[in-house]
């Protein structure tokens, strides 16, 4: 039930997502500025190495064939060589690893991040009281909490990310000599580690917003409910995350990436909307589904 009331919230209140799209092109423009340098370091190390030949050739060989298996199986060999590559060239570690690892997982992370708590305090207007707050002047109304949330939630997140990184390399590796097994054992690496960090932390922002926690007791508090409600939680991003990653590959395939303008902010903010219905029905709280009251309690 949480999860078609957060699919209906999000199309009911679709302006909300053209709010989002703004925060994510503010974002990109900002990061684009930063990274002109060191993408620029990149690319002209790839050429050398002949990495931008081999990229032309495996894309242009999906293009001929349409072969996702073999696409994906060759871009994990190509990620293979570049990690082989790069362990063997520390001359690059700078250019590559600390400026642009560090601004695309760090800077852009918290760029994108600090928007969140502005969400949710929208989200929140418009399930506690069916009101219809501004996101700007909720999101400048706490820019310094923003700001303290998304610090802690982009160190926390990088770290979950990179543990996540080193397991699918080793997973790949290990079964690398059967390539048929690349993508299900990748894929399936993937979805279970974002499922995971959904639920673990998906009450910590309507703690914030709803209950005026503190910051980290409103992460205590969050993740004592994620596994008081393990289940229910769970396997809810479980399929949030099937239907999310499915949908922006499919619209990115036939739409050569240009519907994903949209459905990125979509999916982000079906997200958002399925944090709070989930603290909402976890607690037993009632909330509006437009007009109407939604009791979990009275169903």
């Amino acid at each position: 039930m949480s999860f078609k009331n957060a699919i209906k919230l999000v199309f009911s209140k679709f302006n909300i997502v053209w709010a989002k799209l703004a925060a994510i092109f503010v974002s990109s423009v900002i990061i684009i500025a930063l990274c002109v340098d060191p993408i620029l370091s990149l690319y002209s190390w790839l050429e050398k190495v002949g990495f931008i030949n081999k990229i032309t050739i495996v894309w242009a060989t999906f293009t001929e064939t349409g072969n996702i298996s073999t696409l994906l199986t060759s871009s994990l060999d190509l990620v293979k060589q570049f990690l082989e590559y790069y362990v063997t060239h520390p001359e690059i570690l700078w250019d590559f690893t600390i400026k642009f690892g560090f601004l695309i997982l760090g800077v852009y992370k918290f760029l994108l991040t600090s928007f969140e708590l502005g969400f949710s305090k929208q989200i929140y207007g418009i399930m506690s009281d069916n009101s219809k707050p501004g996101f700007w002047v909720s999101y400048v109304s706490q820019f310094g909490k923003s700001l303290l949330y998304s610090l802690i939630k982009t160190v926390a997140f990088a770290i979950y990310d990179i543990v996540t990184f080193v397991v699918l390399y080793f997973s790949i590796n290990a079964v690398f000599e059967i390539p048929v097994l690349i993508p299900v054992i990748a894929m399936l690496i993937i979805i279970v580690f974002l499922t995971f960090r959904s639920s673990l932390f998906f009450a910590w922002l309507p703690y914030i917003t709803v209950e005026k926690r503190n910051m980290f007791v409103a992460l205590g508090k969050g993740i004592l409910l994620f596994f008081k409600k393990f289940a229910k939680v769970f396997s809810a991003y479980l399929i949030a995350w099937i239907c999310i990653i499915s949908v922006c590959v499919f619209v990115g395939l036939f739409t050569f990436g240009v519907a994903l303008i949209i459905a990125v902010p979509v999916c982000s903010i079906f997200l958002a909307f399925l944090n709070m219905t989930l603290f909402y029905s976890s607690n037993g709280m009632r909330y509006y589904m437009d007009d109407k009251i939604f009791d979990i309690n009275y169903i």
